[in-house]
């Protein structure tokens, strides 16, 4: 039960789409009607409301999902395998939001939350971290949603190595609520691989030296 109930904290912490809310509480903008993509995540408020409220907004998003993880670390440690649902909890409830119709955001400032929620003990953010960084910088991959599909399988692989089934497990239903979010938006898009700014590949060219797209 004590699990059942951390899952439920979590799930409907998650659940609150800040990035949709703050804009539109603040600016009267609606983040989710005027980006592209319609997703309520804190990249769209720094383009459509602003840096203040993007860090606000960022800064809730990960709060959502560290706070319920690092308060459940409290009753529920990390050896029993129910943590693995605590883990994820808010990062599906940011996902399949009840209060956005189970159509959320794409979890991504939500899972750095949860995950980060784990440090000291427990080290598995630090991959998402390094190939977070790495696919934002030096190797690029277009489009988005492709590098962030890469990125979390690759985080979910690391985390085999984790002594504790539940750490395995979470990351693992975290990066599959991620992975299934970002799956539409593949769709019509012209992949390219970018290395240190020159596209080595696209599926149009496929001609190496060419210059990168424009993000």
């Amino acid at each position: 039960m004590l699990a059942l109930g951390l899952f439920v904290l979590g799930f409907f912490s998650g659940s609150m789409l800040y990035s949709a809310l703050l804009p539109r509480l603040t600016k009267g903008v609606d983040v989710r009607a005027l980006a592209p993509d319609h997703n309520p995540g804190a990249a769209n408020v720094f383009k459509y409301a602003g840096v203040p409220v993007g860090i606000l907004a960022l800064v809730c998003d990960l709060a959502k999902a560290y706070v319920p993880v690092r308060l459940a670390l409290r009753w529920l440690p990390l050896a029993d395998p129910a943590f693995a649902l605590v883990l994820c909890a808010p990062v599906l409830g940011h996902a399949f939001s009840p209060f956005a119709h189970f159509r959320g955001g794409k979890a991504i400032a939500a899972s750095f939350g949860a995950l980060l929620a784990l440090l000291p003990g427990c080290t598995v953010v630090l991959p998402l971290i390094f190939w977070y960084i790495l696919f934002s910088t030096a190797v690029i991959i277009r489009p988005h949603a492709a590098r962030t599909i890469l990125t979390f399988v690759l985080v979910a692989a690391a985390a085999a190595r984790q002594p504790f089934f539940s750490v395995r497990m979470g990351v693992v239903l975290i990066a599959a609520a991620v992975i299934w979010r970002h799956l539409p938006a593949l769709r019509g898009q012209q992949p390219a691989l970018i290395l240190l700014g020159h596209t080595v590949w696209t599926s149009r060219h496929g001609s190496p030296g060419e210059r990168p797209m424009r993000p």
